[in-house]
This record gives structure tokens, sequence and C-alpha cells, in this order.
């Protein structure tokens, strides 16, 4: 029974690891144990959501007809060539992304929109999983969205035991996409809502990077930090948002808590108290806590008892008829302007 040793460019241990792990014996009949195989397979999965590689099992000295076994019985299920689920069932996210990782070997991570949501920071999109790897990687791009790079210490972290880019990373990641900034605009705004951008981080990266591609978008994000309030909490307020600024109103302030009288906190889409305006993103995505009790028209008297006008507008609208869209938004900053000069 011969086990062929992986190469240490194949081999990556969660930190600690070898402190608890005892390598199985390379010589005797205890090696040929359930009793002594299982329990090596299942300390490696406990630390790793449930994944684990062949080249791990095989560097402690679990063989290729161990592993066969085992895939046999069901006790593994491969995810990807040569890395394997303990049992079956729904493939949780967090095993999924290890998973990712673990096929692309040593010095792999999770980086982009991936990374984005391993961080809580924007939600899971149902793709292939992002994850960045050493240039002279080639793993299976049917798989995994790729992102060629140098491992850089200062740009990577564990999170909840899986390689991950940095948030500041993460967020050079999502500039370097050609979806006009919307997306890493979002991610920005949910990193400093939940507490998780280090702007210091940013800087130094921006530094570092300087003249490299997704910078200048990053860079812009990163000048004009002081005028984003407030969380955007999906893509169609980050249309709505567009639309707004396109029209040339005012940076509005985001979802941000609002009191307006009577212990009465309410969050509108957008507020601009330049133009005593609130535009209103009409979608499935509903208000929270007390809102829910109030009709639109409600809080919109809320609102005008602020001195406030509202203007509301569907996903429909946003898309189907924006040029009116634009227009009302326009007018309304026209004429507020023209009767307070």
């Amino acid at each position: 029974m011969r086990t062929r040793q992986p190469t240490t460019d194949d081999v990556w241990f969660p930190p600690g690891f070898d402190r608890i792990a005892q390598p199985l014996p390379t010589t005797g009949a205890a090696r040929r144990t359930m009793r002594t195989v299982d329990p090596v397979i299942v300390a490696l999965a406990e630390r790793q959501h449930g994944a684990v590689a062949r080249s791990q099992l095989l560097a402690l000295g679990v063989s290729d007809d161990h592993i066969a076994a085992r895939l046999a019985s069901g006790m593994l299920v491969a995810i990807h060539p040569g890395v394997y689920r303990l049992g079956g069932g729904a493939l949780p996210p967090d095993q999924l992304r290890m998973a990712a990782v673990l096929a692309c070997r040593r010095g792999s991570r999770l980086a982009g929109w991936t990374g984005a949501t391993h961080r809580d920071v924007l939600p899971d999109a149902g793709t292939r999983p992002d994850v960045a790897v050493p240039p002279h990687r080639r793993p299976d791009t049917r798989r995994f969205q790729v992102v060629r790079a140098i491992p850089v210490p200062d740009e990577q972290t564990l999170v909840r035991g899986v390689p991950t880019h940095t948030v500041a990373r993460i967020l050079l990641d999502l500039a370097r996409r050609d979806d006009g900034g919307r997306v890493l605009e979002w991610a920005w705004r949910q990193a400093i809502y939940k507490q998780l951008l280090d702007v210091a981080a940013v800087r130094r990266l921006l530094l570092d990077r300087h003249g490299q591609r997704g910078v200048p978008a990053l860079q812009a994000l990163y000048d004009r930090r002081a005028a984003l309030v407030g969380e955007v909490r999906n893509e169609f307020e980050l249309l709505m948002l567009e639309i707004i600024r396109a029209a040339g109103l005012p940076e509005p302030r985001c979802n941000e808590p609002w009191d307006v009288g009577d212990g009465l906190v309410l969050r509108p889409d957008f507020r601009i108290p330049e133009l005593l305006l609130v535009v209103e993103s009409d979608g499935k995505d509903g208000h929270a806590d007390v809102e829910f009790l109030l009709s639109d028209a409600e809080r919109d008297a809320r609102y005008a008892a602020m001195g406030y006008a509202t203007l509301r507008y569907s996903k429909w609208e946003t898309t189907r008829q924006r040029g009116r869209v634009d227009d009302e938004l326009r007018r309304h900053r026209e004429l507020f302007l023209r009767t307070r000069s």
C-alpha cells in the first residue's frame, strides 16, 4: 500500500493544526485500522468546516487506498477533484468556500465578491467562487472565478478559519470589475456601516499599488468618502443612487435614521437636506421595525411635517421610464432653488 507524498506547494493546514494532529505511523498494522485513520480525517475536517483535501490527508499519512475506501463507503464525498467533505446533505456556505480554497491549493484565498460575502459585506451572488491564486497556479476556471495575485501578508487574513483577502484588498478586487463602480460603492458603504473598513489600510494599499488596474476607481471613492452617508441595501438602491447623481442632485443620505417626532425614527431610502427632498425606491425590500406599520402615505405625511417633499419610484419606472424619472428629479431641484432664490 504505497502513499504518494504531496509537494509543499500543495499542502496547507489551518494555523495551529500541527500542534493537535498526530500523523499516522508509517509502518505497522495500526496504520491500517479504521480506528487510527478516521480520527485523523475527522480532526482535520472539524477545523475546516467539514472539508478536507487529498494532499492534506496524504501529508498526514492517510494512504490513497484509505481515501478510496472512505469515498466508497460514503464517509467522504467529493466536492472538487481532490477535495472532499464528511458525509452528504446540503453544503453550508463556509464549507463551499473552504473547499474552493483547498482546491486551488496553498497560497489561495477568497477574493472579490465571494470574499465580500464571507466578510458579510455583500450578499451571496450564487456564482462561481472568486479565489485569488499565485500567478503561476492554473486552477480550473470552469469552477472558480480566478484572480491571479502574489500573496501579500498585509492583504490576507483568516475569517472563520478560511484564508481571505482583507476588506481593503477585497475593495480593490471589486474596483477591477467592469460595472461602473456600483458594486464597489455598495461594498464600501456596507463595510463602513458594519464597522469593517480600515480606511488607513485602504490608504496604504492605494499607495503601494499606485498605477495598477482598479486603483483610480478606489481612489475616487476614498477621496469622496466624507460625502457618503449611510448604507445602500441592494442593487435597486444602487441604481436609484446613480439616477439621483446623474440628475445633478446633491449627495443623498442613504437609509440614515431620522427622528421625525413623537419618538418615531424612520429611514428614508434617500434624504437630500439641501433640497428638502426624500426619494423612496419602492421595491420588495421593505422598511424595518415600526416602519412596517406605516403606509407610504403615513410616512410621506411625516416627511411633509418636517418640510420635505417625497418622490417614489418602482424598479420598473427606473429602468423603463428613466428619462421621466430623471426629468422629475431635475424639475424638483430647479423649482426648489428658484423658490429659494
